[in-house]
């Protein structure tokens, strides 16, 4: 009885170098649209950790009786937390916070002052009488515009005073390559109540 013998080439099908060409554009699509979301998730880890800072220096300024305040440089990305002494604002580095942050170079900040409905006289309109007569805002010209003074002096934006007033804000932290709306927001409303939420919901669905 004859024998019935099969040879295979040592080459590649067709169909097979097409599953394999497959697969590597399915891997890449895969790789590609994991990137946004690693920044996204990367921007939701500094908002939440901001959030979580500002809720402990809210807490301390009230059981403390203490006058707090933060600096946001959204140029560079930065951000630092002061104490109101009478020598006037100074850093503080407390409960493991350093007064100073940096966000990754990959993540970019915008901040806002105020709250819907409020215009911005209104803002400070009940922390001047807090720290006397004496204007907060008096030597910020001065302060700027010497040069004569090895380090330059550091004033608020945002105030998180002993009585429980805090300055309405939204800072959205967001991926440098998008737009802030596509990050995660941290603020506080009108009433205080400090927040974390989406950027594109900014405290209207607040986590």
């Amino acid at each position: 009885m004859p024998l019935c013998s099969s040879r295979r080439s040592g080459g590649f099908t067709l169909l097979e170098i097409l599953l394999v060409l497959l697969l590597l554009s399915l891997t890449a699509v895969a790789v590609i649209a994991t990137i946004p979301s690693n920044q996204n998730d990367e921007a939701q880890k500094e908002a939440r950790r901001l959030y979580h800072r500002l809720q402990l220096l809210n807490d301390e300024a009230l059981l403390s009786g203490q006058d707090y305040g933060m600096y946001v440089d959204v140029t560079h990305g930065q951000y630092q937390f002061l104490l109101l002494t009478q020598d006037g604002w100074q850093a503080i580095d407390r409960y493991k916070m350093p007064s100073e942050n940096t966000l990754p170079e990959s993540l970019a900040m915008a901040l806002t002052l105020g709250s819907a409905g409020e215009d911005d006289a209104s803002l400070f309109e009940n922390i001047e009488p807090l720290f006397g007569d004496e204007d907060l805002f008096d030597d910020i010209d001065e302060t700027f515009s010497t040069q004569e003074s090895a380090q330059k002096k550091v004033e608020p934006q945002l105030y998180f005073l002993s009585s429980g007033e805090v300055t309405p804000f939204s800072i959205s932290v967001y991926p440098s390559d998008q737009a802030s709306h596509q990050g995660w927001s941290v603020g506080a409303k009108a009433n205080g109540e400090l927040y974390l939420s989406r950027a594109e919901d900014d405290g209207q669905d607040a986590y």
